[in-house]
Parts: C-alpha cells; sequence; structure tokens
C-alpha cells in the first residue's frame, strides 16, 4: 500500500462533460484570471502586472517559505517579516515593518490553507490602505472552493492547483478587481514534454502498487518514477507561461468541491485520531480549525522528526516536509522558521487517502515509538 506522496491520474474520476466555470463558481469573472504553468508562473505574472508600484519601494514576504519559489521575486527588492513556530505573523514586528512608507507590497501565505488571512488582511489594511496584498494560495486551493471570501481585499491571488489535482502542470493568478490580459493556451515543447514524464511516472505509481509491499520489484519501480517525477518538475522555471490544454481540461472536468469536501472530512478525521491519542511527542497545528488542507501538519518534538518521516516511509507512507531552510537562507530566517523547518511534518490526508489510509497512519506512529 502506498499513502501520501504524488497524485495518481485516473479518468474514472472525470466528468463527461465540461462542469459549470470554475472561477465564475468562485465569484470572480474570467476576464480577472489568467491560468498559468504553475504557481511560480503565477507569481511572475503578479509582479509583471504591478512592477511600476513595486519599482518605487520593497515587498515583504515570510521568512517561512518555500526557498525554490523565492527565486521569481529576484526582479524585486525584498525585505522579511517573523513567522513564529505556530505558524503565525509576528503582528508587532509586521506592525513596525509598516511604518516604512517604502514599502509597497506584502505577500501573505495561506499556509496548508489554515491561516486566518482575513484578520491579516484587515490588520494591514487599517495601517497602510495604498499597500498591495497578494495571497499565496498555493497550499489552500481547496479552502478557497469552501470558502469564497476568504482572501477578500486582496489584490492578486496565486494558486497552484497541480498541487490538488492529478495534473501535469497548472497554476493561476486572481486579480479581484482589475481585468488582465490572459495567456493564449498553444502547448508548446516544454509543455508536451511535462505531460509526457508526468503520466509516465503516473503510470508507474499505478503499477507499483499492484505489487506485494516487499516484492524485489517494487524499489526498481519506484526508482523509476521518482526519477520520472525528478525530471518532470525540473522543467518548472519562473517564466510566464500559459497552462497546458490537458490540464486545463481535467480541472473543467473535475468536480473541485467534492475533492474539497472529501479532504475537509478526512482533515477533521485525523484531527480526532491525534486528540484521541494524545500523542506528546506531535503537536498539531491549526488544531481548532477545520479545512480542505494541503496535509495535516504536525510539528515532531525531540528531533525526531526526520527519524519518523523515514521509518513511515519505509512503510510506504510519503510525508512532505515544508521547508528545509538552504545555509545561505540561514540569515534570513527568524528562530520560528528554524524551529518549524526541523518539526513539521505534513501527514498525508488528500483525496486518495480515507479512514483506512489514516488509521493505518496513526498505527505506524504508534508502532514507531514503541520501537524507539
Amino acid at each position: 500500500m502506498i499513502i501520501g506522496g504524488p497524485l495518481e491520474f485516473d479518468a474514472k474520476s472525470l466528468s463527461e462533460e465540461k462542469l459549470p466555470s470554475l472561477i465564475e463558481e468562485l465569484g470572480f469573472k474570467e476576464e480577472n484570471v489568467v491560468w498559468t504553468r504553475s504557481g511560480r508562473s503565477a507569481i511572475s505574472f503578479v509582479l509583471e502586472v504591478f512592477k511600476h508600484k513595486l519599482s518605487e519601494g520593497w515587498l515583504l514576504l515570510p521568512d517561512y517559505q518555500c526557498w525554490s519559489v523565492n527565486s521569481a521575486f529576484q526582479s524585486v527588492k525584498l525585505k522579511n517579516y517573523n513567522i513564529n513556530s505556530n505558524l503565525e505573523i509576528d503582528l508587532a514586528t509586521l506592525d513596525n515593518l509598516l511604518n516604512d512608507s517604502n514599502i509597497q507590497a506584502i505577500l501573505l501565505i495561506d499556509f496548508f490553507g489554515l491561516s486566518d488571512i482575513n484578520s491579516q488582511i484587515s490588520f494591514i489594511k487599517q495601517k497602510r490602505p495604498d499597500i498591495l496584498i497578494f495571497i499565496d494560495a498555493a497550499q489552500s486551493f481547496f479552502s478557497l472552493i469552501i470558502n469564497h471570501k476568504k482572501y477578500e481585499n486582496a489584490d492578486a491571488i496565486i494558486l497552484s492547483l497541480r498541487k490538488f489535482l492529478p495534473i501535469s502542470d497548472g497554476g493561476s493568478a486572481i486579480f479581484p478587481e482589475m481585468p488582465v490580459n490572459s495567456l493564449t493556451i498553444d502547448d508548446d515543447n516544454i509543455s508536451k514534454k511535462m505531460n509526457h514524464l508526468y503520466f509516465s511516472a503516473s503510470a508507474m505509481r499505478t503499477i507499483r502498487r499492484g505489487f506485494k509491499f516487499k516484492d524485489p520489484l517494487v524499489e526498481q519501480f519506484e526508482s523509476k518514477y521518482l526519477s520520472l517525477f525528478q525530471q518532470h518538475n525540473e522543467l518548472f522555471d519562473n517564466q510566464v507561461n500559459p497552462i497546458s490544454s490537458m490540464s486545463k481540461e481535467i480541472i473543467e472536468r473535475t468536480d473541485l468541491k467534492k475533492l474539497a469536501l472529501d479532504r475537509k472530512d478526512n482533515f477533521l478525521f485525523m484531527r480526532n485520531l491525534l486528540l484521541k491519542n494524545d500523542l506528546k511527542f506531535l503537536e498539531p497545528i491549526f488544531g481548532d480549525t477545520l479545512g480542505p488542507a494541503l496535509v495535516f501538519p504536525v510539528r515532531v518534538k525531540n528531533s525526531e522528526r526526520n527519524n519518523l518521516r523515514q521509518y513511515l516511509q519505509s512503510k510506504g507512507i510519503y510525508c512532505p516536509v515544508h521547508w528545509p531552510i538552504p545555509s545561505d537562507k540561514k540569515l534570513l530566517s527568524g528562530s520560528g522558521a528554524i524551529t518549524l523547518s526541523k518539526e513539521i511534518l505534513g501527514l498525508p490526508i488528500d483525496q486518495s487517502c480515507n479512514k483506512s489510509t489514516m488509521l493505518i497512519t496513526l498505527e505506524e506512529i504508534l508502532t514507531f515509538l514503541e520501537k524507539f
């Protein structure tokens, strides 16, 4: 059994016809949206749209972030604000930074789709109504589907749909209050290569599921599909490119609200499991918040995060880490970000999971505690 990891494509999950417009269901107009190859591509598009204002000053970024995405901001001047170990903004520090009239914009990350974004937006707008607010919703696409007003008063919303769906590429930038020129979907050679690598890897992973866990061929199939996924990921860059026609078609024929509700149910079930078992060395983050999160984030105490992750992976349970801090970026990171980078682990709750798989995850965590 495999739990977590990359999502595999299943044609049976698609509607025979296109469903109502996702953008219109979210309360926006098609003219306010651009479909891009990735979240990074969407960031680059946003920076291009607002380049004049951004050229006049600084953009604030959180010190806890995906550092591979950080390269998309190289065209603007940056300052960092602190995130504490509970993934909350240090409002005192932020308040002080906003006193600087040179600050022109701020990026807020909706961590795992569980942050209290609207209160953060209100805090900033009350102090600096002139400031641009960009929402990195790469981890919270399904949250927006359930709560259409989650990012009210934001100037731009950046999505990464490929994190939530079995598609080879797909991002989006939404500009709630302004029309933008869309990108023409004309599949280039990179799009075609992405599709080939992604669906080849997905097929290899589906085949790997068919083997018994200790079959000697498992390692070879796993090595092959990991190699294909790695080649696929290396094709993404910071250029502004459109989504592929295949990914757009899959999105338009997927019941996204159902998937979002499935994830929300999984989140609630995993939360209740952890609270019931009272695992002292696992500290849930956002324990009182319920939503269709990207993963169920926990902090693993006693420097056991990497050991637990390795053990679970040996049992076919794949838990991502968000995010390691490169050595050259540690001076930009506060104590909260450094703590998170060492302790945080994402338990899988995606739409391929169910109560059975989550119970297995818990059982293996308990076994790890007994053994180690």
